[in-house]
């Protein structure tokens, strides 16, 4: 919960909410690796949203699932599982003013997927993308 609220303080953004549970929520990975999924989770999410990002964490047994919303325009269907490859950009412009190289999203992929969890990316209920993270909790 701690670097979930140093990563929003990090990004910047006064549109940042953050929905979590009193107390902590330990994940099985290196602080530098979740500082990484965090960072790069919410650079996107600030660039695409429209006023809103919502940040949350779910402990859940052995779990801990962060959720990253925004309403922003989402992700087509058809993308959703090349955005963790590296290089894919939904759209062909690499300028750096509208985007990045492609390479955030599957650094978060790699360092998740080390750490025998899982990261996915759908529809958010406020209309833009959701990226869902679940962690093995120590």
């Amino acid at each position: 919960v701690a670097a979930a609220q140093e990563a929003i303080a990090r990004c910047g953004s006064a549109h940042v909410a953050l929905q979590a549970p009193t107390g902590s929520a330990w994940v099985r990975a290196a602080p530098t690796e979740v500082d990484l999924v965090l960072d790069n989770l919410l650079r996107n999410a600030c660039l695409y949203a429209r006023a809103q990002i919502t940040v949350s964490v779910f402990p859940a047994g052995g779990y801990v699932r962060l959720v990253v919303d925004d309403d922003g325009p989402g992700i087509a269907e058809e993308h959703r599982e090349k955005v963790f490859d590296r290089f894919y950009r939904v759209q062909d412009d690499r300028a750096r003013q509208t985007g990045g190289s492609g390479l955030g999203l599957a650094l978060v992929a790699e360092v998740v997927r080390r750490r025998g969890g899982t990261v996915s990316v759908a529809e958010s209920p406020d209309g833009g993308a959701r990226f869902q993270v679940r962690w093995q909790a120590l």
